[in-house]
C-alpha cells in the first residue's frame, strides 16, 4: 500500500440461500396484476428477508383469519401448481389423480409451544383425503428411521381433521434423501414407509380444523411431539395419498408432493448474522494490515456464509480471511486460513 494514499478495505458477508435447486423457476403471482386463476393468487413464496413470522400463535378453528400475517410473508410460504393451470407451473406431479389431493399452498409458523401448519388444495373433497408431513428434525437433508411423520386425514364435507403421529422407516442405510438426484422435492416421492401410527379411528389429535369451503386446513403439534427444542429448524416434505399409510400399497400411491418454494427442499431454517465492528483498514506499501471482526450466526440453524471485499484507492492489495482460533483479536500463528468450502467463488 502507498504511504501517501489510504487504501480502505471493507469486509462484508451475505447468507447463502441453499434451498433452491439451480434449475428452479419461481412463478409468483401478485394480486391485482391480471393473475390467472385469481382465486389462488394469494400463494406468494420466495426470498424476502430470510426471516420467518415466528412466535405467531394460531387458534385452531378452521377460520384461517389469524394466518393473515404469516401468509403475507413470502418466506413462510411455499406454492405448488394446481391442475389446470394454477400457478406456479409446471407442477412436477401433474396431473394429480384427484383435485382433493392436489396441493397448492403450504405455510408454517411456530411459538414456544409448537409448530402450526396451513395447507391449501385445489378443490374440496367430501370423502377422507390423507396428507403426510415428513419432518427431518435434525435438518441434515436425510429422512432417517425414527424421524416424525404426521398423517392428517381431512374430510372436506364436515371440516374434520384427524392427526396420527408416526415415524419414518428408511429404505437406505443412513436415511433417504429429502430430494431427488437433481435437487427436486416437487415430483419426488419419499421411498420409505410410515410406522407406529395409532389404529384408524384413534387419532392423537382431532378437531374441526378445515375451512368451511373445504379448501384450507390447519393443525399443530407440540415440540415435545417432535422431540426437539422450541424453534429448532427442520426440513419438511408434504405428500398426499388416497392409501392408508399402513397399507402394502403405500408409498406407491402418493399423488402429490410439495416442499420448498420453487420445487426444491423445504426448511424452516432462517439465515441471519451480525458482523461487527465496521472497520476501515489502512496500511503502507509492503506491509500487512489486520482487522478483527466478530461474526455471530443469529439464524436458527447451521449455515454457510460468503465473504466479499471491496477495495478503494490506487492499489489493489490481496485480501485473505482467517479464523481467529484463539479469539485474541489479533493474528497469531495458530489462526486458520479460510477457504471457499462450497466452491462458488
Amino acid at each position: 500500500m502507498g504511504s501517501d494514499t489510504a487504501t480502505v478495505i471493507r469486509a462484508a458477508m451475505r447468507a447463502i440461500r441453499r434451498y433452491l435447486p439451480s434449475a428452479a423457476i419461481l412463478s409468483i403471482c401478485f394480486a391485482g396484476l391480471g393473475c390467472p386463476n385469481s382465486a389462488f393468487s394469494q400463494c406468494d413464496c420466495g426470498y424476502e428477508d430470510g426471516q420467518f413470522a415466528i412466535n405467531q400463535s394460531i387458534v385452531l378453528d378452521g377460520s384461517m383469519t389469524d394466518w393473515a400475517g404469516v401468509l403475507a410473508d413470502p418466506d413462510n410460504n411455499t406454492c405448488d401448481g394446481g391442475d389446470p393451470d394454477i400457478e406456479p407451473q409446471p407442477d412436477r406431479d401433474a396431473p394429480v389423480q384427484s383435485t382433493g389431493r392436489d396441493l397448492i399452498h403450504f405455510a408454517w409458523t411456530w411459538d414456544a409451544d409448537g409448530l402450526y401448519t396451513y395447507t391449501g388444495r385445489v378443490a374440496s373433497a367430501s370423502d377422507v383425503m390423507r396428507f403426510l408431513y415428513y419432518a427431518d428434525v435434525d435438518n441434515d437433508g436425510l429422512l432417517e428411521t425414527g424421524e416424525p411423520v404426521v398423517v392428517a386425514q381431512w374430510k372436506g364435507s364436515n371440516r374434520n381433521v384427524r392427526l396420527y403421529l408416526g415415524t419414518y422407516a428408511e429404505t437406505s442405510p443412513g436415511g433417504d434423501p429429502m430430494v431427488d438426484g437433481d435437487g427436486w422435492a416437487d415430483g419426488y416421492r419419499l421411498p420409505g414407509t410410515v410406522v407406529g401410527l395409532p389404529p384408524p379411528g384413534n387419532p392423537d389429535y382431532e378437531g374441526s380444523w378445515g375451512s368451511a369451503d373445504g379448501l384450507k386446513m390447519e393443525w399443530s403439534v407440540t415440540w415435545e411431539d417432535f422431540g426437539i427444542p422450541a424453534g429448532t429448524a427442520i426440513t419438511f416434505h408434504v405428500s398426499t395419498s388416497n392409501s392408508q399409510p399402513q397399507s402394502s400399497s403405500f408409498p406407491e400411491q402418493i399423488d402429490d408432493n410439495l416442499a420448498g418454494c420453487g420445487g426444491g427442499p423445504g426448511s424452516t431454517q432462517s439465515g441471519d448474522l451480525t458482523f461487527v465492528p465496521d472497520r476501515n483498514i489502512e496500511g503502507t506499501r509492503s506491509s500487512t494490515a489486520y482487522g478483527a471482526h466478530t461474526i455471530t450466526n443469529t439464524g436458527n440453524g447451521g449455515d454457510t456464509f460468503d465473504f466479499t471485499s471491496v477495495v478503494t484507492g490506487d492499489h489493489a492489495p490481496g485480501v485473505t480471511y482467517y479464523d481467529d482460533v484463539d479469539a485474541s483479536g489479533t493474528f497469531t500463528m495458530g489462526d486458520t486460513l479460510l477457504t471457499d468450502t462450497d466452491g462458488d467463488g
